[in-house]
């Protein structure tokens, strides 16, 4: 069996695996696009009612009620910062899925070369082979002739 045939299940493994890494990036990808979704939603949202607030202080409101809206600006607050923290956190985890996925794609492109490097090899050595016996032939007729 030829060496590059002897690898070519190797190749397609590392190859298998850069697809595989590759599909679990555009998920990452994907989730952080989410994620950064939900985190600009909560702060437009905090802002409408941050709004909402000043207008009803400017109109003349209870203390009860002014305190009422003021925790509630704290929960989205809050809210806000746990978004934050998992933005953080799907994004340090993207950037593990890019990092496997070039480390997957730099041993796929480097088994790839080997092969087709056995196969130029392989190809060569064949041209040769054909070659000499092309010659021999050559020999062997021109010795008939004499």
């Amino acid at each position: 069996m030829k060496k590059s045939a002897r690898f070519h299940p190797i190749q397609q493994l590392t190859e298998r695996r850069q697809q595989e890494a590759a599909q679990a990036l555009g998920k990452s990808n994907q989730v952080v696009s989410e994620q950064e979704q939900r985190l600009s939603e909560l702060q437009q949202y905090r802002l409408e009612y941050q709004r909402y607030v000043l207008q009803q202080g400017q109109g003349g409101i209870t203390a009860a009620r002014l305190m009422e809206l003021q925790r509630f600006l704290h929960s989205l607050d809050q809210a806000i910062s746990q978004q934050q923290n998992t933005l953080e956190r799907v994004c340090a985890e993207r950037e593990k899925k890019r990092q496997l996925w070039q480390q997957a794609h730099g041993k796929s492109v480097a088994m790839a070369k080997v092969v087709e490097r056995f196969r130029e090899d392989e190809a060569y050595l064949e041209a040769r082979r054909e070659q000499k016996e092309a010659d021999e032939y050559s020999q062997r007729g021109k010795r008939g002739d004499n």
